[in-house]
């Protein structure tokens, strides 16, 4: 929304150009009221909720820095990702329903040979605090919807239910090689 106001010219007068002050000062005070009832410059929170037809906020970032619990929190719909990724540094974790403790978690085990980031799921937190005890549910298919699967990625695992076993990728390729898991 752009303001428009009326100039002055060199040679007018106070007194005629009062009128022509007030008005300008008016649409001022009109424009940034409009913009302090969305910002509280005494709490800092911009609400937008509720004013216009589309009361959507855009940027090229965002940072929060938030207290404890704070964040963002979606009150109704989704956190819909387009063309980018969800990234969680090495201390965070997804947690599913507030405070239930049901966390997937990223750790470094040690291998001989190095590290292995992996997925903590057990409900034991890398601080040792004990959860829900946590399972993967494993894709359930039958062997000819397994066998259709195009460009399985190695070291995939889905449940058979045609013959009630864990299958492994072991070849990638145009619909991949399937192998029992033993």
């Amino acid at each position: 929304m752009a303001i428009t106001i009326t100039t002055l010219n060199g040679t007018d007068s106070i007194a005629s150009s009062r009128i022509t002050l007030n008005d300008n000062y008016n649409t001022i005070v009109s424009a940034l009221n409009s913009v302090l009832s969305i910002i509280d410059i005494a709490t800092g929170k911009i609400d937008n909720s509720s004013y216009g037809s589309n009361n959507d906020i855009e940027t090229e970032d965002l940072t929060v820095r938030g207290s404890t619990g704070g964040g963002i929190s979606v009150i109704t719909g989704n956190v819909t990702v387009s063309n980018g990724s969800v990234i969680i540094p090495n201390t965070g974790y997804f947690e599913i329903g507030s405070g239930t403790g049901v966390k997937i978690e990223k750790i470094t085990k040690n291998l001989s040979s190095g590290n292995i980031p992996t997925w903590n799921i057990s409900g034991i937190g890398t601080t040792g605090a004990s959860g829900p005890i946590g399972y993967i549910t494993m894709p359930r298919l039958n062997t000819a919807t397994i066998e259709d699967i195009q460009e399985p990625q190695l070291g995939a695992v889905v449940y058979d239910i045609t013959t009630s076993k864990l299958k492994v990728c072991v070849a990638s390729g145009a619909t991949g090689t399937w192998d029992n898991l033993n």
